[in-house]
């Protein structure tokens, strides 16, 4: 009696393996036997000198059942693409991407890869984040003021000559005339005019 107990004892331990194998089998059933559908809705989130991706695993209807993913980028005007250093596991959908340049334009794909081969997904472009350089502030004159201009620039030059391809003549300190001023000052030239010639005609 003692041997056969201990020839039952592990059977309740094994059930569960055993469910959870068979959970498992039916799952995969599921999966087409063939090469993995396209990543999809791909976004990239930003910093100055890194980006995380997120996607998703393709539906059951597009292909197989991916194992892992692999990732590549590319520089705009670069000639050659980087790779991410290893696999994603199908479950993360994530990945970060760090050592980029900052005001940089960049262009990645995903691929899903299991033993029947590999599917790429769409490019996805993304721009890292930047500073606000002193040259193009004057672009921005209505969230900035004198002290965000010195604050940049170390001086108030840029607000009053703005390095703008085509300046008006009016700076910012030392603003244009309004239409009711030019027009008023119009019908004082044309009166003290007019009381000139007045004069000479009687004269």
């Amino acid at each position: 009696e003692a041997a056969m107990s201990m020839c039952r004892a592990p059977l309740p331990l094994l059930l569960p393996l055993l469910w959870a194998a068979t959970a498992k089998a039916q799952a995969a059933s599921a999966w087409a036997a063939e090469k993995p559908g396209p990543p999809s809705n791909i976004s990239a989130h930003v910093s100055r000198n890194s980006a995380t991706l997120q996607w998703f695993h393709a539906h059951p209807a597009a292909g197989g059942r991916a194992l892992h993913y692999v990732i590549k980028w590319q520089a705009k005007d670069e000639p050659e693409a980087t790779w991410y250093p290893y696999p994603v596991d199908v479950g993360e959908e994530r990945a970060l991407i760090d050592g980029l340049a900052p005001g940089t334009t960049y262009v990645s794909r995903i691929a899903a890869v299991n033993s029947h081969g590999r599917t790429w997904s769409t490019f996805v472009r993304f721009n890292t984040l930047d500073s606000l350089r002193c040259e193009d502030s004057w672009h921005w004159e209505g969230v900035m003021d004198e002290s965000d201009v010195e604050a940049i620039c170390g001086h108030k030059q840029e607000r009053d000559e703005p390095l703008d391809p085509h300046p008006s003549p009016c700076s910012a300190r030392a603003s244009c005339p309004s239409w009711s001023a030019l027009h008023l000052l119009s019908q004082i030239t044309s009166q003290h005019n007019l009381g000139h010639r007045l004069l000479a005609s009687s004269g």
